[in-house]
C-alpha cells in the first residue's frame, strides 16, 4: 500500500486534537454523550500493520501513534461511562444527602482541617468499590484489544522501568516517612503542596503566567489563555501551569515541515520531561526571590515544604508504575502489590477499594515517571550554562527553543541508564529535603 505520509500526519493531528478538544469537554460536561473522536478510517488494523514494517522512517514513525489513537477509540465508551460514574451522586454513612466521588474527591483535596479530611475521604471509600471495579475492567478491555500492557514507554522496556519505580520507593522512603502522616488521605493532601502557600497570587491565572517569565520571550510564544488553568488547592497546582505552559512551547516549537510523528512519540518522555523540567521551577531559590518576593530564610523554608510535596507526587508516579508492571500478574497480584506499596507510601495499607481509582492507572503513567527522572539532568545543564533564573534568560530560552526544532532522540536506556536517574533523583531529594 502507498502511502501519503504528510496527509496521514495531517490527520493524525487533526485526530489529536478532536480527541484533546472531546476530552476537555467531558470534563465540562461529564453527563454528556460525545460521539467518538476518532474515526476506524483512520486507526484501520490493515493500515497499522503495514506503517508498522514500512521501509520509511517518517511512515514507520505514524504506526505507534495509530496504534495510539486506535486504543483510545476502542476505549472511548468505556471512558463516557467512567466520567459518569465519577459523577453519580449516591448516598454515604458519613455525610447526610448524596454526594458524588468526583466531589468528595475535591473536598477531601481542599479541607484545611485532617478531621474534615478523613470524613470525606472514609465517604469516597466507601462509594469508590464501584469505581475500582469499573476502571478494572475497562483497563482489562483496552489492554486485551490492543495486545499491549499498560506500562510502556518508548525508551525503555517495561520490566526495567517497574523495576526503577520500585527502586526510587525503596530509596526515598525515609525522607519522605519524616514528612507526612500517616494514611492515605493525608498522603495525597501532602502531594498537593498546601503547606507551600507563601507568595502565589490569590487565583492561577494566565496574567501570572506572562509575568512569571517577563523579559523572556518565552510567554509570547504560546497562547497563555489555552493553558488549563484549575482551581488552586495549593502549591501543586502552580507547578502543574508552569509545566503545561512548558509543554506548550514544546508543540509549537516543532518546525511546520517537520512531521508529528518525527517530533514525538505516544509513549516517549519528551512532552513528560518538558512538563517536570517547568513544573519544578518554584524549587528556584531564584523563583521563590523574584516571582513569589519571598526573602532568603522564607525562600529556603518554601523551598523545603515544596520539595516534599514534589516529593510526595513522585512516589505517587512511582506508584502507578508499580502497579502498571503487575497488571499482566492478574487481579491477585495487583491486589497484593496494592496493599504493599500503599503501606510503603502511607504507613499503613490503603482502602482496597481505591485500587485503579486514587490514583488512577493510566497509559501515560511509565513515561510520565521516566520523563520526570530524565528532567533533572536536563535541568542541571540548564542551570550550569544559564544559572538558576534560566527560566528569565532569552539565552537560555532560545537554547530550549533550538532544540525543540529537533527530531525526538531515539535513545534507549538500559538498566544502568535507569539507575543513573534514580540516583540522580535521590540526591535531588536528599539536598533538597536536609
Amino acid at each position: 500500500m502507498m502511502f501519503d505520509t504528510s496527509r496521514l500526519d495531517t490527520e493524525l493531528r487533526h485526530a489529536l486534537a478532536s480527541f484533546r478538544q472531546a476530552c476537555g469537554t467531558l470534563r465540562l460536561q461529564p453527563t454528556t454523550e460525545i460521539a467518538n473522536p476518532i474515526s476506524q478510517r483512520l486507526v484501520e488494523a490493515e493500515r497499522r500493520a503495514e506503517l508498522t514494517s514500512h521501509p520509511a522512517p517518517d511512515a514507520r514513525a505514524l504506526a505507534p501513534w495509530l496504534d495510539a489513537l486506535a486504543s483510545e477509540r476502542q476505549a472511548w465508551a468505556d471512558r463516557l461511562s467512567l466520567a459518569r460514574l465519577w459523577h453519580e451522586p449516591r448516598p454515604t454513612s458519613h455525610h447526610s444527602g448524596r454526594r458524588s466521588a468526583h466531589q468528595l474527591r475535591a473536598l477531601l483535596l481542599a479541607a484545611p482541617q485532617r478531621r474534615q479530611r478523613s470524613v470525606h475521604g472514609a465517604s469516597f471509600a466507601e462509594l469508590a468499590g464501584a469505581l475500582s471495579a469499573a476502571h478494572l475492567r475497562a483497563l482489562q478491555r483496552r489492554t486485551d484489544g490492543d495486545g499491549a500492557g499498560l506500562l510502556r514507554v518508548a525508551e525503555a522496556s517495561s520490566d526495567q522501568v517497574g523495576a526503577a519505580a520500585a527502586e526510587l520507593l525503596r530509596r526515598t522512603e525515609d525522607a519522605a516517612r519524616q514528612r507526612q502522616h500517616p494514611g492515605w488521605v493525608e498522603g495525597l493532601h501532602r502531594a498537593i503542596g498546601r503547606e507551600a502557600d507563601e507568595g502565589w497570587p490569590a487565583r492561577l491565572r494566565p496574567r501570572w503566567l506572562a509575568e512569571t517569565f517577563a523579559g523572556s520571550g518565552l510567554a509570547g510564544r504560546v497562547n497563555l489563555d489555552r493553558i488549563e488553568t484549575t482551581a488552586a488547592w495549593g502549591g501543586s497546582s502552580f507547578c502543574r501551569a508552569l509545566g503545561l505552559l512548558g509543554v506548550a512551547v514544546l508543540d509549537v516549537g516543532r518546525p511546520a515541515a517537520m512531521p508529528l510523528a518525527l517530533h514525538q512519540h505516544p509513549w516517549g518522555t519528551r512532552r513528560h520531561r518538558r512538563h517536570a523540567l517547568f513544573a519544578a521551577l518554584p524549587l528556584e531559590l531564584s523563583f521563590a526571590h523574584r516571582v513569589l518576593g519571598l526573602g532568603r530564610h522564607r525562600a529556603e523554608d518554601h523551598r523545603r515544604t515544596l520539595a516534599g510535596a514534589l516529593l510526595c507526587s513522585l512516589r505517587l508516579d512511582a506508584f502507578r508504575v508499580v502497579l502498571a508492571a503487575a497488571w499482566p500478574g492478574g487481579t491477585v497480584r495487583l491486589t497484593e502489590q496494592f496493599a504493599e506499596v500503599s503501606e510503603q507510601l502511607f504507613s499503613r495499607p490503603a482502602p482496597p477499594t481505591l485500587l485503579g481509582v486514587l490514583p488512577q492507572l493510566r497509559p501515560g503513567d511509565g513515561p510520565c515517571f521516566i520523563g520526570t527522572l530524565q528532567s533533572l539532568v536536563q535541568r542541571d545543564r540548564l542551570v550550569g550554562q544559564f544559572d538558576e533564573d534560566w527560566f528569565r534568560n532569552p539565552a537560555a530560552i532560545g537554547w530550549l527553543e533550538q532544540q525543540d526544532t529537533l527530531p525526538r532522540a531515539e535513545e534507549r536506556l538500559d538498566h544502568d541508564g535507569l539507575t543513573r536517574l534514580v540516583d540522580r533523583t535521590v540526591r535531588w531529594a536528599d539536598e533538597l529535603l536536609a
